[in-house]
C-alpha cells in the first residue's frame, strides 16, 4: 500500500497558481491519473472548504467508484448527493 499526495496549488494570496501559469488542464490530468490509480481519496477540507477543482476531483473518483471519505467533520452538498 503506498500513498499519492494530490496537494493545493494555490499561493498565500489565494490566486490559483495552476490557472495562473496556464498549466489547469495539465494538472487536472494528472490528478485523474492519480485518482485512477488510487483505491481511496481522503479529502483534506479544512473548514470544511472545497473548491471547484475539489469538487470536480471528488465527482470523477465517485464516477469511478472509488472510496471517498474527509479528514474534517463534512457536510454533504447538493454536487454529492446520488453517490
Amino acid at each position: 500500500m503506498g500513498w499519492n499526495v494530490l496537494p493545493p496549488s494555490y499561493n498565500m494570496k489565494g490566486a490559483h497558481v495552476a490557472e495562473a501559469e496556464g498549466v489547469q488542464d495539465i494538472l487536472d490530468k494528472v490528478h485523474r491519473k492519480k485518482i485512477d490509480l488510487s483505491d481511496e481519496i481522503i479529502v483534506i477540507n479544512f473548514d470544511d472548504y472545497i473548491g471547484e477543482s475539489t469538487q470536480a476531483e471528488i465527482l470523477y473518483a465517485m464516477r469511478k467508484g472509488k472510496s471517498v471519505s474527509y479528514a474534517y467533520p463534512h457536510v454533504i452538498r447538493d454536487w454529492e448527493v446520488g453517490f
